[in-house]
């Protein structure tokens, strides 16, 4: 089984992701994390990431299915936080999903977002830098999102942890 957790930057996927994977034995995985083991493992793909990050760009869509294959190919059950973040990679996992997929997507007022992620205290989590964030998500992520909207669950992502957790517990069966 695989869980798809979306939402907005501070929505609590990864709070939710961690308490899900503890509970259920399931790999949690986020590309960000990924990259970044790639990285310091020093493969070759990891330094094509290295090298792309660096530069300031994005690291391919390619790139990033390719080791989200790799994850499917090694786990059997995965939480995926975030993937897929836009069309051309929603467009992938929908030849690489399975009946028992779970989509499910935190839904939250945009000024309670802004109002967690500036009070988490994150180096670089500035008005500004998180409004551009929210728009990229919308841009970008929102209609890959719309992409799975027949198999997607909703959420209310402000009721407390525990209230979401439960619910998405719920969903799990």
């Amino acid at each position: 089984m695989k869980i798809l957790l979306f939402g907005l930057p501070g929505s609590g996927k990864t709070t939710q992701a961690e308490l899900l994977a503890k509970r259920l034995g399931f790999k949690h995985i986020y590309p960000g994390q990924m990259f970044r083991d790639e990285i310091a493992n020093k493969t070759p793909l990891g330094l094509e990431i290295k090298e792309v990050m660096e530069s300031g760009h994005f690291v391919e869509n390619s790139i990033t299915n390719k080791l989200m294959f790799k994850s499917m190919n090694e786990y059997e059950n995965i939480i995926f936080d975030g993937y897929p973040r836009n069309i051309p990679q929603a467009e992938w996992y929908v030849n690489h999903m399975s009946e028992d997929d779970l989509f499910i997507m935190l839904e939250l007022n945009e000024q309670i977002i802004i109002n967690r992620l500036l009070n988490r205290g994150r180096q670089g989590d500035t008005l500004d830098i998180i409004q551009e964030r929210i728009n990229v998500y919308k841009k970008e992520t929102l209609p890959a999102i719309q992409y799975y909207n027949k198999y997607m669950h909703y959420i209310n992502g402000d009721d407390k942890i525990n209230d979401v957790y439960s619910e998405i517990m719920h969903l799990i069966g």
